[in-house]
């Protein structure tokens, strides 16, 4: 049996990194917006890190005239920042609501449990393997005060509504204390709000594979080299179903 159990961050590790979080919340929250938690996990235990951060369009600072423009600023801005140089940013902006976009991949549970995201919700992350099963579990605190409560972020412009949590797995789930199961997609679901003043991730999956997943997800994951491949097969296919066509009926004559 394999046991992987973090060492539990020091207090003055965890001020360090409750600053850098501000940072993120300053410059992109405001009044009444949410957050998207969103972990890819493949069969071979790579995983995918992705957040978005919501927010109404008419909630933005007073000042903000250019959306795009305040995004792109907002983003160059932390962008060079140590902890999210290898992070990749994006965003979008619909007619009510917009989001900026984080995502990084992690090449294992080991790599995850460093990042800086992850890092200021909880403590840390207890992975048990053998070989019948993981289990994935967040341990020591819930760091509830780093996005609700916490003294640096008392102005209620500066305040985030709640985080939805969403953990798709390319393995089948044995069990989990999520809030919902999809069992479709095979996706735990965990909403944490300000009324969460404790909360723990916990799921545990067996080394049996959702190919189904895997496929979708795959096809997903590759759609920008896929999609001009697959256009190219219907030309060339489509191209020689014509010529055969002209072909037979030139000889028929």
């Amino acid at each position: 049996m394999l046991i992987v159990v973090c060492g539990t961050l020091r207090e003055d590790d965890i001020m360090k990194k409750l600053k850098k979080v501000v940072l993120i919340i300053i410059v992109f929250i405001v009044s009444g917006c949410s957050a998207d938690y969103n972990l890819l996990v493949t069969s071979n235990h790579k995983i995918k890190e992705n957040v978005k951060l919501f927010m109404k369009n008419d909630q933005l600072p007073e000042n903000v005239v250019n959306i795009k423009e305040y995004f792109k600023n907002q983003i160059t801005s932390y962008s060079d920042v140590e902890e999210y140089k290898k992070y990749n940013f994006d965003y979008k902006i619909g007619k009510e609501v917009s989001y900026v976009q984080m995502d990084k991949w992690h090449t294992s549970f080991e790599e995850y449990q460093n990042s800086t995201i992850y890092g200021e919700l909880f403590d840390d992350i207890s992975i048990i393997e053998n070989s019948e099963y993981i289990t994935f579990e967040t341990v020591g605190r819930y760091l509830y005060s780093n996005l609700f409560a916490e003294p640096e972020m008392a102005d209620p412009d500066f305040i985030i509504d709640g985080i939805n949590v969403k953990i798709r797995l390319h393995n089948k789930i044995i069990e989990s204390n999520a809030d919902n199961f999809d069992e479709k997609n095979n996706t735990l679901e965990w909403s944490i709000t300000f009324k969460d003043e404790t909360k723990s991730i916990y799921f545990k999956m067996s080394h049996e594979k959702r190919y189904d997943i895997i496929l979708i997800d795959f096809i997903l994951l590759n759609k920008k080299v896929l999609i001009p491949i697959s256009l190219a097969l219907v030309i060339i296919i489509g191209s020689g179903l014509y010529f055969y066509v002209v072909y037979k009926k030139n000889n028929s004559i």
